[in-house]
């Protein structure tokens, strides 16, 4: 196998997306949907007056 030069080593060029910046934005997204999730149920519960005692 031949070793490449510094210059051929610049013109690499990688893919667009790999499967790590995938699943974090995978994950990120859920976790948004989640809280939009309790923040909605809160604010129904909050607006009909049917919220627990403490």
């Amino acid at each position: 196998m031949d070793r490449i030069n510094n210059k051929e080593l610049l013109m690499i060029e990688g893919g667009a997306l790999s499967g790590t910046v995938l699943t974090a934005l995978v994950k990120g997204l859920s976790v948004l949907i989640e809280v939009g999730v309790k923040l909605g149920s809160s604010i129904r519960r909050i607006v009909s007056k049917k919220m627990c005692s403490i």
